[in-house]
């Protein structure tokens, strides 16, 4: 009877313990993972796109995490029609023209709202929304280390480019 109760209260603290870790292990996950506002906007295009910064693109601001093995990030920048052409058109990038606004609307690459508050705003990626005649495109890269895929949204009367985009 007792050694019953004994592996009870094992049993039950190893659970309690495993419970009261979790957060902890959670929120070392998202420390630990990388932030992209802590790296150069040009080291982060070159992470994600796999290509150098085109000539022509300014104002680029990218914000985003990961976790694990995940990342996310958001992307805005200006471009000149030279640098869009060669960011819609590269080798490195299978672009398609996206569905409709509701396929890139409904691409919610996060695992953490608690950062994509934060990420959105640095980006002021509300500000697609704002767009008269926006041009949607997914794209995805296939470099042998990584995946990353997602979508552009195009204002080409005010020559500004958003993207989001998730890495698996």
């Amino acid at each position: 009877m007792k050694r019953a109760r004994l592996w009870t209260i094992i049993t039950l603290s190893f659970i309690a313990l495993a419970f009261s870790a979790r957060p902890i292990f959670h929120r070392y996950m998202w420390d630990a993972g990388r932030n992209y506002s802590t790296h150069s906007t040009e080291k982060n295009f070159n992470f994600i796109f796999n290509r150098d910064l085109p000539v022509g693109v300014k104002q680029l601001k990218i914000a985003g995490r990961s976790y694990g093995f995940k990342q996310w990030f958001w992307m805005r920048c200006k471009a000149n029609d030279f640098a869009l052409k060669n960011l819609l058109q590269n080798s490195n990038l299978q672009t398609t023209t996206a569905a409709s606004a509701s396929e890139f609307s409904s691409f919610i690459p996060s695992a953490n709202t608690d950062f994509d508050t934060m990420d959105k705003a640095a980006v002021k990626w509300q500000d697609w929304k704002n767009i008269e005649q926006p041009e949607y495109y997914s794209w995805s890269t296939s470099d042998p280390t990584s995946w990353y895929y997602g979508y552009f949204v195009v204002d080409r009367k005010r020559h500004l480019i958003f993207a989001v985009g998730q890495m698996e």
